[in-house]
């Protein structure tokens, strides 16, 4: 793993990190991490992009699975990973950084060199002191680009360090965003399942005082129905009354 494309070494950590901070495909480190939405099996962007792109489903659960589903990790989960401490790639700096601050680290880290006149080759002030000025076949002596062109690759490499460190930085609020869109996709599920649990609840509360208004209005309809037979009897003795009234009345006449 000369150019880590696949996740970052175990041994280049300053503590063994946790088996969640894993790739379930490489066993490494994540690196740009990604995750399954119906497992939530996390795996490096590269290893998983390149996994799918044979099999087209996830490596874990077996289940379909393309780019287009594939999601970042929670906020909490990447702040953590990109927490852990660990060695520049380059065995000659000792120099401890973040995982956040990797890139930006060993795309500007200062180790001392010094140029063979024979090969042109880049070395550590060890390695050739110790080892290289021995050890170089070269016939003949390197001949140094002119100052014109030497300024030219110097330019060029600023604007590639520079164009890099943009890139870095656009896939961080890609990232960013895609975490944000996700956050405010599961806020919203939430929000909606919450207000249909009210809307719930408050439409079980209204049917059961509907209930309990139907219940009292067919009690008074049985009560009113009840009194209005009262009031029919009350009024048929009231009449056999007067009849009989009258009736004794044209007797005692009699």
């Amino acid at each position: 793993k000369i150019d880590e494309q696949m996740g970052y070494l175990s041994s280049r950590f300053t503590r063994t990190p946790c088996e969640v901070f894993q790739c379930m495909i490489c066993k490494d480190v994540l690196e740009y991490p990604r995750r399954c939405p119906d497992c939530d099996t996390k795996f490096c962007l590269s290893c998983i992009q390149e996994y799918i792109e044979r099999a087209q489903e996830c490596p874990f659960d077996r289940k379909p699975l393309n780019r287009s589903r594939l999601r970042p990790v929670d906020r909490q989960f990447n702040s953590q990973l990109n927490q852990l401490e660990l060695f520049c790639r380059r065995e000659e700096c000792h120099e401890v950084v973040k995982l956040q601050d990797l890139f930006t680290h060993e795309r500007r880290c200062e180790i001392v060199t010094t140029s063979c006149q024979k090969c042109g080759g880049m070395f550590t002030e060890d390695e050739f002191n110790e080892t290289h000025q021995f050890m170089c076949t070269a016939t003949s002596y390197y001949v140094p680009p002119t100052k014109d062109t030497s300024q030219h690759i110097k330019e060029l490499e600023e604007l590639k360090s520079d164009l890099q460190d943009r890139a870095l930085k656009v896939d961080r609020s890609r990232m960013y965003f895609e975490t944000m869109e996700e956050t405010i996709r599961d806020l919203a599920a939430e929000a909606i399942g919450n207000l249909k649990k009210t809307a719930d609840r408050d439409i079980e509360r209204l049917e059961e005082q509907v209930s309990d208004l139907k219940s009292q209005i067919q009690k008074l309809e049985a009560k009113t129905e009840r009194n209005e037979r009262l009031i029919k009897y009350c009024k048929e003795d009231q009449h056999r009354i007067s009849q009989n009234h009258d009736d004794l009345f044209r007797e005692f006449d009699k």
